[in-house]
């Protein structure tokens, strides 16, 4: 009997990054999975993002799959340099986060628009409006 290996790609466990600019904060947004072998894009994206004209990078990770030791150590290199970084961890990534006690030391947010919040404007429609004399 024959036996062939064959491999079958899964783009979900890709790690993929995207940048967006939201007034004086850059929104990392990262999906798929963080691991020894693709944290160094993660890394870059960070430093990338941290060296633009924004006063704050807010990392989204609600859309990571895997979050390993190798993720953990971006988030304490980008905390030992200094960058201003808000973490919107999903259930994956808060757990290790979590359990190793980050969660003391740095700024984690469960959802985006929370994070967003001290930096977007309010709409009209957020709160009571006064009625023009």
């Amino acid at each position: 009997m024959n036996r062939r290996r064959s491999s079958i790609s899964n783009p979900s466990r890709e790690l993929v990054t995207t940048f967006e600019t939201i007034g004086a904060v850059i929104v990392l947004s990262a999906s798929g999975e963080v691991d020894m072998t693709s944290a160094h894009i993660l890394s870059d994206a960070v430093f990338t993002a941290s060296a633009t004209d924004t006063s704050t990078v807010v990392l989204d990770l609600s859309r990571v799959t895997f979050f390993g030791s190798a993720g953990l150590s971006v988030l304490i290199q980008a905390s030992d340099a200094d960058i201003p970084l808000r973490i919107v961890p999903s259930s994956q990534a808060r757990r290790p986060i979590e359990v190793t006690g980050l969660d003391r030391a740095l700024d984690i947010y469960p959802t985006l628009a929370e994070a967003l919040a001290e930096f977007t404007v309010p709409s009209i429609s957020d709160g009571p409006c006064t009625p023009m004399p």
